[in-house]
Formats: structure tokens, C-alpha cells, sequence
């Protein structure tokens, strides 16, 4: 049964020269530009953001549901909505019963969105003249329609899943923001503080920078629409890693279930900024997300279950405690 176990420590310092050569190893074009290019793919034009802000702080009640996803309350033309914080998709989206309910219709682009499996389909595009998170109000906003059939999971009558739409990455790189697995909130919030390190490279998904158990740097993408976390395979064979078990899993995602090939090694131990996490029984999956360019592994939300995690994208800091 896969499992994480954090607990708090001291603080891991990475040196700015340590931080610099990473991010010029790792901030190819296609890294930097990928959110810009996936609005405009849907928008078919120079994409410009729209967003009035009127209030810099705010608070949200976030809301786990059966599969360990985390949602807030959002308002889509006005209409009240359930989306899940999905830092690992690279864009919002927004599943189509609700698009209809809404009036959302297609936009005249679309965007090939991989699968967990690494095959690639396209999803078509719309644009919301409203999207409301709290003191944050966006116009004219690009997103992907989530097709209702391969984004269920279903038990009878009842849909697990049982959200609207999904907040991505091309809203929260933009934001300070907090989830707090203790008080159930999700807090956006103005930073005032000054951090001896950065642990972030920014770019299309989230990277963070930990160590391994040999002091070793790591680098781990972060997907807070995934419960659990997974590695490379090239990890597991680089550390000698313990394999209990080799097969297959079914994994999911915007394209619904897939069959994928997987091992699962016994533990893994990772240091992020004063957080010890040791991963046991965790599977291998797919970590070659850009061309060019492989993570060691990617982080899913279970490393702040009953905790708090805070990115501050302004000062390219994750904090986890």
C-alpha cells in the first residue's frame, strides 16, 4: 500500500550557485514558453491576461474528496463551481456537462494534452468570459474541455470524482499561494518575507529542487491533482532502489484509465526545504515531460496530507511544513 510519511527538520540551503546551474541546464524554450503557447494554441492569437484584482489576500475552503483531490469553489460566469488545484495540468479546464450548463461553447482552437501513459490527444479549447477565485477575477480565459466519460470514476450512479473543472498551472504559477491540509483552506497571499535560498525553477510545471538521503540534489515536479507520487525508472536503477514488485497498474488521467507498466520500490527518502519525506511501496511512471529533459520524479499531494505547503512563485521558494 502506497504511503508518505513527512516530518519536519531543518532547513535544506541550496546555494545560489547550485540553484543557477540547474536552471540554465534545465530552462529550455519549450520549459519557459509552454503556458503561453497552450492559452494561445485554444485562443488561435496573441493571448494577453485579463485579470482584475480586488483583493490581494484571501481565504477558500478546500475540500478532499474520495481520491485524496483537493477543490475550492470557483464562480464560471457568475454560476458557483467545484474545481480541483491541478498544479500538474498546464492549463485549466472545465468538464463539459458544465461547460454546457454554462453557455461555454467551443473555441475555434484546441491543444494536444499528454496522457500518463506519454500518448498525446487533442482536447478542444473554450474560453470563459468569467472565471471568479476568490478576490481574483479573469475575462476571456483559455481552457481545455474536460470530456465528461473519461473523467469519471464511477461506483453505480455515484461519480467519485464529483468536481466542475480543474484550476492548472497557467493560474497558480502567477500566485503566492498556500494549501493548508490542517485548517482545510487554500489561501492566496501577498509575501513579506525574505528566504536564504530558492528551491523553485519556474516554468511550465512546478520544480522543485530536494535531496536524497546521499545529500545527492534532486529534481521532482510537483502535481497537486495527483494523490500519490511516482519516479523514474532511470532512478530506480541509478540508486539501486529496491523493486517488491514489477507489472502493471491501471493509471488515470484527462484521458481517462490506462494500462501502464510499472515497479514499485520499497522506499524512497527526499529532503524538501525543512521536510523529510520518505515514499514507501511507490511506483515508477513517466518523468520525461519536456523534450530534452527528464525529472527524478514527481511529487503527488499526499507529501502535505495533514500539513501545509506554501509556494511563493514571486520569490521561487516551495516552503513545506
Amino acid at each position: 500500500m502506497n504511503s508518505c510519511k513527512t516530518t519536519t527538520t531543518k532547513r535544506l540551503l541550496i546555494s545560489q550557485q547550485q540553484y543557477q546551474e540547474i536552471k540554465d541546464r534545465i530552462s529550455t524554450d519549450h520549459f519557459v514558453v509552454g503556458l503561453q503557447y497552450a492559452q494561445e494554441s485554444i485562443t488561435q492569437s496573441t493571448y494577453n491576461e485579463d485579470v482584475r484584482i480586488f483583493q490581494e489576500e484571501f481565504t477558500l475552503p478546500m475540500k478532499r474528496n474520495l481520491l485524496g483531490l483537493l477543490s475550492i469553489p470557483v464562480y464560471v460566469n457568475h454560476v458557483l463551481c467545484h474545481f480541483i488545484l491541478d498544479t500538474g495540468a498546464q492549463i485549466s479546464g472545465i468538464r463539459t456537462k458544465c461547460a454546457k450548463k454554462i453557455g461555454i461553447h467551443k473555441a475555434d482552437g484546441e491543444l494536444g494534452v499528454g496522457s500518463v501513459g506519454g500518448s498525446e490527444n487533442v482536447m478542444p479549447g473554450c474560453i470563459a468570459e468569467q472565471l471568479q477565485i476568490g478576490g481574483l477575477e479573469y475575462h476571456q480565459k483559455p481552457m481545455i474541455i474536460l470530456n465528461d466519460d473519461t473523467m469519471s470514476l464511477r461506483f453505480g450512479n455515484v461519480d467519485l470524482l464529483s468536481f466542475d473543472g480543474i484550476i492548472g498551472w497557467d493560474i497558480l504559477s502567477k500566485l503566492d499561494f498556500e494549501m493548508d491540509d490542517i485548517a482545510k483552506k487554500f489561501k492566496v497571499l501577498k509575501n513579506k518575507f525574505r528566504f536564504p535560498c530558492q528551491n523553485i525553477i519556474p516554468g511550465s510545471f512546478p520544480t522543485f529542487l530536494c535531496v536524497d538521503e546521499k545529500n545527492k540534489l534532486r529534481i521532482f515536479g510537483f502535481d497537486s491533482g495527483s494523490k500519490v507520487s511516482w519516479i523514474a525508472e532511470e532512478l530506480i536503477l541509478e540508486k539501486n532502489l529496491n523493486v517488491i514488485y514489477e507489472g502493471h497498474a491501471m493509471g488515470f488521467g484527462v484521458h481517462g484509465t490506462e494500462k501502464l507498466p510499472i515497479k514499485i520500490v520499497d522506499r524512497l527518502y527526499l529532503h524538501l526545504d525543512r521536510a523529510n519525506i520518505v515514499l514507501k511501496d511507490t511506483m515508477s511512471g513517466r518523468c520525461n515531460l519536456f523534450d530534452g529533459f527528464r525529472y527524478d520524479g514527481v511529487l503527488g499531494n499526499q507529501i502535505f496530507k495533514g500539513r501545509r505547503i506554501r509556494i511563493v512563485n514571486s520569490k521561487n521558494v516551495v516552503l513545506l511544513v
